[in-house]
């Protein structure tokens, strides 16, 4: 059976830490930043945001980010389908569908506002953490025979994400690079699109960071 997420794949994420360690995406891959708020490499709390043009006029992104909490809470709130429940808003259903191995395949539905169809995804994702402790994540949409498409909701086919993630040395810090491309379908115009994902981003990344802060509390 052909891997929906290889390990070319993951070893590709692995690498991204290099633009990390660079500061920037290299010069020549056709990306323009957004924001800049300091320097991830340096600050325990920054966040640099780039896209360009990709597949249909979609945007990709990258973002370089660190955050100030540990790199095993950050991953946890990543990976827990339950607790993603708790944090997100939008979520109208998530569970996994089967695990095989290292790969996860996930079903979720996903709240749009109020005058657009819900968008729902089938996707597999695919952890591992590495051997000098960093974690890295690989997800793509696929198809499952078994989750038929749902009326009035509209079928993401084109989504593929990233994540890289480690601690930063002698202190509870993680540094990430997360790249992601998702392509909504329906009438809504890609600029629209883009406009809505563009300005989304930061927000999304502190309710990643409430999820984090409200993990800590549960667990302490």
């Amino acid at each position: 059976m052909v891997e929906v997420v290889s390990d070319s794949d993951i070893e590709s994420v692995q690498d991204n830490f290099s633009y990390f360690e660079a500061g920037a995406p290299p010069a020549g891959k056709g990306f323009e930043e957004l924001i800049q708020k300091g320097d991830p490499r340096k600050d325990k709390d920054a966040l640099r945001i780039w896209k360009k043009v990709g597949k249909g006029g979609v945007y990709e992104y990258l973002i370089l980010g660190s955050a100030p909490y540990d790199v095993e809470t950050f991953v946890k709130v990543l990976r827990d389908v339950d607790f993603h429940k708790k944090w997100d808003k939008h979520c109208e259903k998530l569970e996994v569908i089967r695990s095989e191995g290292s790969t996860d395949y996930i079903y979720w539905d996903t709240k749009y506002p109020l005058w657009f169809s819900n968008r729902d995804y089938v996707y597999a994702r695919r952890y591992r953490k590495e051997v000098d402790g960093s974690h890295v994540f690989a997800t793509r949409t696929t198809v499952d025979e078994n989750v038929p498409e749902v009326r009035r909701k509209i079928r993401v086919l084109d989504y593929f994400g990233t994540y890289a993630l480690r601690a930063r040395e002698n202190a509870d810090v993680t540094e990430y690079v997360y790249s992601f491309y998702d392509d909504p379908r329906g009438r809504i115009p890609k600029s629209i699109i883009n406009w809505a994902v563009s300005t989304g981003i930061p927000g999304f990344m502190r309710t990643l960071y409430r999820a984090c802060d409200l993990l800590t509390k549960e667990e302490s």
